[in-house]
C-alpha cells in the first residue's frame, strides 16, 4: 500500500504544477471565480475568464466528481487513467470558461503610453454632513460617505479602471475612502502614498464653524473675502497643527511649521511639487494613479492642469471659475495628461462644468 501512495504522489505533483500554470490567473472570493484558459506551449492565451456564483455552482457537481475519480485512479496507481483525469479536468475548465458572458481579452492589460489620473474627493466626512468648516481638523466619513467610497469604487470597476499607485492626504477621511475604494476594487496590493501637502486647505480660525450661522454674521461680501483667506488659527486652539504631538513626528514639517491658515493660492503652492513631482511623472510614465483628497486641494489641482495646458495666462474670471467650481463628494474625475481632457464619472452629467482650457503645446 505504501509504494502505492508512493506512485500516486509522484504523478500527482508533477500535474497538480502544471495545472496551476493553466490556472494561473484563479482568484475566488465569496462571489466570483476567475478562471483562466491554459497555456499553449509557452505562449499565453488571448483570453482571460471569469464565472459569475451561478455558473460555478452549475459545474461544482461535476467537478468534484472527476476529482474524487482522480484520487481513486491515483490510488490504483494506474498513471494513465491519472494523467487522462488531470487532463479532463483541464478540459472542463476551458469548456466552462468559453461559455463565459464576460471575457477579458489581453488588450485589457496592455500598458498605455500615457496613463490616467483619477482625481477622487473623499466620501462625505461628518462635518461634511453638519456644513461646518473643517479643513484639517480630522474628522471621520459619514456612514453616507463610507457608501459613496463604494459606489465610487463600483463606478471604477464598471470602466475596468486599475490602478499602480494611490496618492492620499494625511486626514483619515481620505485614507479611509482609499481603504474602501481599493477592497471594492479587489486590489490590496497597490502602493498607497499618503502626503500631508495633499490635505485640505487649512480654514485657520473658521475651522468647526458652521457655514451658514458665520456667513449670516458676517454677510456675505465679508464672508466670501475670509473663506478665501482665513485668519490664522489661535496658538492655544486644539485645531492648531503645531500643537498636535502625532502630526509633529510623522510629517515632518517646513521649519516654519504646519499652516495655521491658508489662501487658495498658499494651498496650490502647497501641492504643487507633489503635482509636477511625483503624480504627473507617474502618469506620463504609463502608470493609472488615483488621487484622493478634498474639494479645495482638488480645485487647486484643477487650477494646476489648466496653467499647465493653457497657452496664455489665465483671467482671473477663469481662475475664479476654478476657485468656484462645485466638487461632488466620491464622483471620480478622470484627467487623460495626453489630452487634458477632465471627464466627470458619474450618472448625472454636467455636474462639473467644463474647465477653461486652452490648446496643448505640452
Amino acid at each position: 500500500m505504501f509504494t502505492l501512495i508512493v506512485l500516486a504522489a509522484s504523478f500527482l505533483v508533477p500535474n497538480i504544477r502544471r495545472n496551476a500554470a493553466y490556472a494561473k490567473c484563479i482568484k475566488s472570493s465569496a462571489h466570483t471565480k476567475w478562471l483562466a484558459t491554459p497555456l499553449s506551449g509557452t505562449t499565453p492565451s488571448a483570453t482571460i475568464h471569469y464565472h459569475s456564483p451561478s455558473a460555478h455552482d452549475q459545474i461544482s457537481d461535476a467537478y468534484e466528481a472527476d476529482l474524487v475519480r482522480w484520487f481513486r485512479e491515483a490510488g490504483s496507481g494506474d498513471a494513465e487513467a491519472l494523467r487522462s483525469s488531470a487532463e479532463s479536468i483541464s478540459a472542463l475548465r476551458i469548456q466552462q470558461s468559453a461559455e463565459d458572458e464576460c471575457q477579458l481579452t489581453a488588450e485589457s492589460f496592455e500598458p498605455n503610453a500615457c496613463g490616467m489620473v483619477v482625481l477622487l474627493r473623499h466620501g462625505e466626512s461628518s462635518w461634511n454632513q453638519a456644513n461646518k468648516f473643517t479643513g484639517w481638523h480630522d474628522v471621520p466619513l459619514s456612514r453616507r460617505g463610507e457608501q459613496q467610497a463604494v459606489e465610487a469604487a463600483r463606478k471604477l470597476r464598471e470602466r475596468e479602471f486599475f490602478f499602480d499607485v494611490v496618492f492620499c492626504s494625511q486626514l483619515k477621511r481620505t485614507i479611509k475612502t482609499a481603504w474602501l475604494v481599493l477592497e471594492e476594487l479587489d486590489d490590496f496590493s497597490v502602493q498607497v502614498e499618503i502626503r500631508w501637502q495633499l490635505n485640505e486647505r487649512m480654514y485657520g480660525a473658521l475651522t468647526g464653524l458652521d457655514k451658514l450661522v458665520t456667513q449670516k454674521y458676517l454677510g456675505d461680501a465679508r464672508f466670501e473675502q475670509i473663506r478665501r483667506n482665513p485668519p490664522p488659527i489661535e496658538d492655544s486652539s486644539c485645531y492648531n497643527p503645531n500643537r498636535n504631538a502625532r502630526l509633529q513626528r510623522r510629517l515632518q514639517p517646513p521649519a516654519t511649521g504646519l499652516p495655521r491658515g491658508e489662501s487658495f493660492e498658499d494651498a496650490q503652492k502647497r501641492v504643487r511639487p507633489v503635482w509636477e513631482e511625483e503624480i504627473l511623472p507617474q502618469a506620463l510614465a504609463g502608470k493609472n494613479v488615483l488621487v484622493i483628497s478634498s474639494k479645495n486641494l482638488l480645485r487647486s489641482l484643477f487650477l494646476e492642469i489648466t496653467e499647465w495646458f493653457s497657452l496664455s495666462d489665465l483671467t482671473q474670471e477663469a481662475k475664479d471659475a476654478i476657485v468656484n467650481v462645485d466638487i461632488p463628494n466620491a464622483v471620480p474625475i478622470i484627467f487623460d495628461p495626453a489630452t487634458g481632457a477632465l471627464q466627470l464619472v458619474d450618472d448625472e452629467p454636467g455636474v462639473l462644468p467644463l474647465l477653461p482650457m486652452g490648446n496643448s503645446t505640452r
